[in-house]
């Protein structure tokens, strides 16, 4: 296909020269077309771009650098344009917008009130009509830096663009809203974002010096359900949840039950904030409803956390997190709980974070987000199936199927309910883990997915946390992790009802 790239003059960029050069590695013509266009910065964000690179040192991955001229090209009509500087074509044309807007600057705007924009991209067409092509959220991890989150957006707007070109003509099109110009905030709002931004560092850096425990601070809870498991009503219990108790000097989070032998094993990550690694830990839950202290059952070089259990054929697994190792590895039990030995690799040469595992119509399905190209992996779902556990496992030639930060990470084990699948996922919208969703799956087969959000369960207000993001539960318990002040995990207890802490 030959693919025209409008950019307005002096705005050649990375993000444009690294949208080129995919296309072209794809087998397309592509050629820079530089018009006149209205597409500016918003007064002060270069300003606010130097402030940041000073405190925080410069992005790994900028899109807004500036790149060489693009001297390749074509001569004559194109198939398609790909339009960047809010050009009118004659041809068909693919565009992004921001909460709607079609302009960065309504990305920037959302960014400078420290939220994810909501990113589409539209195709529009020669007689003015205008329709959705792809939309994603995408997850902002630092929301005091601007410019990271900036970034983030670019991206997200390049994964989407080349997938609508990879869909072009075929895809499924929506009706949209019309589409606005987004206009550039004034100069004054950078700087007051700066200003928080500075204040925002500073009280870390006292804090830190002054020694003091952690802002925030991951703790397990758990509880036995009476007719009131969240997975049945969808809903925070009136019952209170016991906290397992840490010294602050550690974490405890992403909690999964396993049952065997007439005990109840509580597996963890432990995050000893002087290592700064997980490991995996476990402790036993007794019949009198009082937790052991966790004790360490798996370590190795790279972080671990998320450690999913399961038994199949008489053997006892774990599929922990280990992203940072660049391969999802599946441990078997030597000797259950204490000792586990690497049994082989599902996936390798790849980086994906809570990979969750399921069975279902005789197909083995991961579901797993997946980190690229400097991108989060708080907003993405990719998916693998196979035949079997032992694999080939064949990732879906759409991945990632979802750029979504509201419901695309995993939060624990799948469960039916009236003969309906969901899956509990974190939901970033507003910070890692910030709340927990509930999602109903309702189609999965391979090269087809789709799910819709059928709860959102965000801590409830009054109760002092800032996050919850794992749920599972088995063998009678109910399981959670919630972020709060340190103090709060030498409760014995916390209610997510009320929002009274006991």
């Amino acid at each position: 296909m030959r693919i025209v790239i409008t950019v307005a003059h002096g705005r050649f960029r990375a993000m444009e020269a690294t949208l080129a050069r995919r296309l072209r590695a794809m087998g397309h013509a592509v050629r820079i077309d530089f018009i006149a266009s209205q597409q500016t910065d918003t007064p002060g964000l270069a300003l606010l771009a130097t402030l940041e690179n000073m405190l925080y040192g410069p992005l790994r991955r900028d899109l807004r650098a500036p790149a060489p001229p693009d001297a390749a090209g074509f001569d004559g009509a194109a198939d398609l344009t790909i339009d960047l500087a809010g050009a009118a074509t004659t041809t068909p044309r693919l565009f992004a917008t921001f909460d709607g807007a079609s302009r960065e600057a309504a990305a920037v705007s959302a960014l400078l009130d420290r939220r994810g924009p909501e990113l589409a991209i539209m195709s529009g067409l020669p007689d003015g009509s205008t329709r959705i092509r792809e939309r994603a959220w995408p997850a902002i991890e630092q929301p005091h830096r601007l410019t990271d989150g900036l970034n983030r957006v670019l991206g997200r707007a390049l994964d989407l663009l080349i997938r609508a070109v990879q869909r072009w003509p075929d895809g499924v099109d929506a009706p949209a809203a019309n589409v606005v110009e987004g206009t550039a905030r004034g100069a004054l709002a950078p700087a007051i974002f700066g200003a928080g931004m500075l204040a925002a560092k500073l009280a870390g850096r006292l804090q830190r010096l002054a020694g003091g425990e952690e802002a925030s601070h991951w703790r397990v809870a758990w509880r036995r359900p009476g007719g009131d498991a969240v997975r049945e009503t969808f809903a925070w219990p009136r019952s209170p949840y016991a906290n397992l108790p840490d010294d602050a000097a550690r974490y405890y989070a992403d909690p999964f039950i396993f049952a065997r032998g007439g005990k109840t094993y509580l597996f963890v990550e432990e995050f000893p904030y002087a290592t700064q690694r997980g490991i995996i830990s476990v402790c036993e839950i007794g019949v009198d409803g009082v937790a052991g202290p966790p004790r360490p059952v798996l370590e190795i070089a790279s972080h671990l956390s998320y450690p999913f259990v399961f038994e199949r054929d008489g053997v006892v697994y774990m599929m922990p997190e280990s992203a940072g190792a660049g391969s999802l590895d599946l441990y078997r039990a030597e000797r259950f709980p204490d000792v586990w030995v690497r049994d082989r690799v599902l996936l390798g040469d790849i980086a994906v974070a809570d990979a969750t595992l399921l069975e279902r119509d005789g197909r083995f399905w991961l579901f797993a987000s997946a980190q690229a190209e400097g991108q989060s992996d708080w907003d993405t779902l990719s998916l693998f199936h196979a035949a079997s556990l032992d694999g080939p496992w064949t990732p879906e030639a759409d991945n990632p199927v979802m750029i979504d930060c509201r419901q695309a990470r995993g939060a624990g084990h799948f469960f039916t309910r009236d003969g309906r699948l969901y899956r509990p996922v974190q939901d970033c919208s507003d910070g890692y883990g910030s709340a927990l969703a509930l999602c109903e799956i309702t189609r999965l087969e391979p090269g087809n997915f789709a799910q819709g959000i059928a709860a959102r369960l965000p801590p409830p207000a009054g109760a002092g946390l800032h996050g919850v993001h794992t749920l599972n539960d088995g063998a009678g318990i109910e399981v959670v992790d919630l972020l709060g002040a340190p103090g709060d995990a030498r409760k014995p207890a916390t209610s997510l009802y009320s929002g009274d802490e006991n």
